[in-house]
């Protein structure tokens, strides 16, 4: 009785160790409780259970097999909490991409452990002495090498399926409750667990080369290209870049009318205004993914040929690369990458400076100036009078200044009565004004008059300076189609079921760019975001980079590439997957310019 016992106890012992170390090394990360839901629980022990018996048929040891998952498993819980600390984002799989870079600066932070860290290191400690009562029989099973090798085989291709499965997020949500965080890098990890959270990351860790490409025959093609000098001017602009949160006309998704203009400064331009050049810009996103905005502006590169789903900034600028604050800062421009709110937000702080920005600004720096909040966001206000003030404060009095600024004052959600944000614009044709649906819409509408009247307020200032400055603004993305209900309604549709036309409109903004100088006027641009970049570039009279001077010969034959669609020079519009041979050069060039391109970028 009593061998059986011993023999229940042992097995006992394999099967909940795997279960405690993942509740063990979970709590060095972060506590289980507050977010893990059950079934992501299930998920996760399931794994640890399939790695220990892997494990176990490699060494042929219980005992080892559990010790070295346990020594695994809480190295990695813990430098996942450390880096937590250090950087407010926990490992992700193209961190191995810059491990080199890692070690340099290891040396420089604190690595005094947190309590989080004390007791499930020590738990981790009970659960090695554990397995010194384990004792497990298993001669029966692995008493052949064959039998070890099959059962190897078998945990590990698991294992394999486990995480190609993590890959397919949607699936994945609806099984096993997978929480999908793409605002917050540590949002993913928080909610479903360290090792799944950086599993399901993986997706986004490489991109197929595109059919026939050569790294050689693309540099080759680059160096080739001789930047048009034409246009060129001796004097260089200040040019001020904001991209608005959420700014959009929502005139382009259906007819409606207001009690006053939402937007009259830059509907005035938009008919004809003095100095500038407006239009709409297609955008790769909507209702959110503000960085894949960003990414397409700054580097002239499109979301069309990256995976669905992919945020740039988290899973491919992991190097320096050729961007615009990169090759201003070479022809001399002083460049400031600002966003008024989190630094850790979609990895801007470790992804600004492989863009080429001299210097980044975050909340906490704005905070500094006692900045007017709307909501609970810093003011549109307030971050064109942060811009104004650098310009005022420039390093060096001579040089021209690139200012590059992401906004948040009209991030969602748009509910409520906030007391420091008055409801100024009202949508007609509905007669309950209490209705959240309608007081949605009307909150929104009212921030985006916010934003219009900061632009205009900035620009007459401007118009009293003796320096030339080029100022651009468009939208991130629309807010997403339920803000916009109403409007569908007015228009005799349902948001949630809108056709071909309809759905390609909620990925268009407007984009002003204004000039305090004479410019030749334009109006009624279609444009994409991955071009917006040249537009301002030849506007300021800066030549255009090898690579866009070959993307301004693209665009004349598809003047729109986005991951929603590519239209041709007759108008033709269609999937990116569906334009066929058009998109062949972009593909290659941006693919080298992307993961090949090794100096050009300089």
């Amino acid at each position: 009785m009593k061998n059986k016992l011993r023999k229940a106890l042992d097995w006992i012992l394999l099967i909940i160790i795997p279960a405690l170390i993942f509740y063990a090394t979970q709590y060095i990360v972060f506590n289980i409780s507050d977010n893990i839901k059950p079934k992501m629980q299930i998920a996760n022990i399931v794994f640890f259970e399939l790695a220990a018996w892997f494990l176990v048929a490699l060494t042929g040891k219980v005992k080892w097999a559990l010790r070295i998952e346990i020594i695994l498993f809480w190295f990695f819980a813990l430098a996942d909490a450390y880096v937590y600390i250090f950087r407010d984002s926990y490992i992700q799989p193209w961190d191995i991409l810059s491990f080199g870079t890692a070690m340099n600066v290891a040396g420089n932070y604190d690595y005094t452990p947190n309590s989080r860290m004390i007791i499930g290191s020590l738990c981790c400690l009970g659960l090695f002495a554990l397995t010194f009562l384990c004792d497990v029989d298993i001669k029966k099973i692995f008493n052949k090498a064959a039998a070890r090798i099959a059962v190897g085989a078998v945990t590990f291709a698991a294992l394999v399926v486990f995480a190609l499965g993590l890959q397919n997020t949607k699936l994945c949500k609806e099984l096993i409750d997978f929480h999908e965080g793409k605002f917050r890098l540590y949002v993913t990890t928080q909610y479903n667990g360290y090792v799944m959270g950086f599993l399901n990351k993986m997706q986004y860790m490489s991109v197929k080369k595109p059919s026939g490409y050569s790294a050689a025959e693309e540099k080759k093609l680059l160096d080739e290209i001789e930047p048009d000098l034409s246009g060129a001017t001796e004097e260089y602009p200040d040019i001020v870049v904001v991209m608005n949160e959420a700014f959009s006309d929502p005139a382009v998704d259906g007819k409606f009318t207001t009690n006053v203009d939402y937007m009259p400064f830059i509907h005035s331009l938009q008919n004809g205004g003095e100095n500038a050049v407006t239009g709409y810009v297609n955008v790769s996103v909507n209702g959110g993914n503000t960085p894949n905005s960003e990414f397409e502006f700054l580097t002239g590169n499109t979301l069309a040929f990256l995976p669905e789903g992919s945020i740039a900034y988290q899973s491919y600028v992991n190097k320096d690369i050729d961007a615009l604050p990169r090759y201003l800062d070479s022809i001399g421009y002083e460049t400031i990458g600002m966003h008024n709110y989190e630094a850790s937000g979609w990895n801007r702080e470790n992804v600004y400076p492989h863009l080429g920005f001299e210097e980044i600004h975050f909340d906490d720096y704005f905070y500094q100036f006692n900045p007017t909040l709307v909501r609970d966001y810093i003011s549109d206000k307030s971050l064109f009078d942060q811009i104004e003030y650098e310009l005022e404060n420039r390093k060096d009095s001579n040089s021209p200044v690139f200012s590059f600024s992401v906004s948040m004052q009209n991030h969602s959600a748009y509910d409520g009565d906030p007391e420091n944000f008055e409801r100024t614009v009202f949508i007609d044709g509905f007669d309950d004004p209490e209705d959240k649906y309608v007081k949605r819409l009307n909150n929104y509408l009212s921030l985006v008059k916010l934003s219009d009247e900061a632009l205009q307020e900035f620009t007459e200032k401007l118009k009293k300076s003796d320096r030339k400055t080029i100022v651009v603004m468009f939208g991130d993305h629309q807010p997403s189609p339920s803000v916009l209900r109403k409007i569908y309604e007015l228009n005799g549709e349902n948001y949630k079921e809108l056709d071909e036309k309809a759905n390609e409109n909620l990925y268009r903004v407007p984009f002003v760019i204004w000039a305090n100088y004479d410019i030749e006027e334009e109006k009624g641009v279609e444009t994409s975001l991955n071009y917006l970049g040249n537009y301002v570039l030849k506007k300021a009279g800066i030549p255009l980079t090898k690579y866009r001077t070959m993307l301004d010969k693209i665009s004349e034959e598809l003047p729109v590439v986005s991951a929603i669609r590519a239209v041709d020079s007759d108008g033709v519009s269609s999937a990116v997957s569906e334009a066929g041979e058009k998109t062949a050069d972009y593909r290659k060039i941006q693919y080298y310019e992307l993961f090949d391109d090794k100096d050009d970028y300089k």
